[in-house]
């Protein structure tokens, strides 16, 4: 059996995790087999990673997919590492919030993860993301509800094997409040798999919508 592990997901409940419809697959040999929580280098497996066995995903359009644990997560297990997200409400978007993305750098000669980092990104109009590359069709684009357009500030950083790129398939949203305190408002829109080491626009997909809450919330 192909053991095939998800790492970039945003956990909603003990059982529950939301990503990207990446992980999802047209046949039973390219889907998910577990879920790993808690690494901090996708290229090193650590003894206090959780890896979980997990069910077929559950498909939200082409952006999103639904992923239950086959074992609760326990008490001990929710540690500083792994946490239930703290979802952002509506009203966080408002004004001019201050984003980060949350993803692995990458190697992209040896084509595998690495480092956990976070990165802001300026937010834009959606016209700005017109010209972002598209292989995967993906609905509702053009709708301010549904999907962000947003862009990495870029910062200097040493060069080294692994960038710190973002991916339209891995990152994770967060919103930094006025008190510090971060939460959750969306994930990576999987329009394609290339990474970008730039200052490349991309688009998320916004999680605080009404239909993205009553696709998770009525699993």
């Amino acid at each position: 059996m192909i053991i095939r592990t998800v790492l970039r997901v945003c956990l909603l409940s003990s059982s529950l995790v939301l990503a990207s419809k990446q992980c999802d697959a047209a046949d039973d040999e390219g889907l998910p087999s577990r879920v790993k929580l808690g690494s901090q280098d996708a290229g090193v497996n650590d003894k206090s990673d959780i890896k979980i066995y997990v069910d077929r995903p559950t498909s939200y359009k082409n952006d999103l997919v639904l992923i239950k644990l086959r074992k609760r997560l326990n008490r001990t297990q929710l540690s500083e590492n792994v946490s239930i997200a703290n979802l952002c409400h509506p009203s966080d978007l408002l004004g001019h919030p201050q984003f980060f993305a949350a993803g692995y750098s990458y190697n992209t000669q040896k084509n595998e993860g690495c480092k956990k980092y976070t990165m802001e990104l300026e937010n834009l109009n959606l016209n700005e993301c017109k010209n972002v590359k598209m292989t995967r069709q993906i609905e509702d684009l053009a709708t301010d509800q549904s999907h962000l357009c947003l862009r990495p500030i870029p910062t200097f950083e040493m060069k080294n094997e692994c960038s710190k790129c973002l991916t339209a398939t891995s990152s994770v949203l967060h919103v930094q409040r006025r008190d510090g305190s971060q939460c959750v408002a969306g994930i990576a829109t999987p329009t394609n798999d290339e990474c970008i080491e730039d200052e490349s626009p991309l688009y998320f997909t916004n999680i605080l919508t009404k239909s993205v809450s009553d696709f998770f919330n009525g699993e």
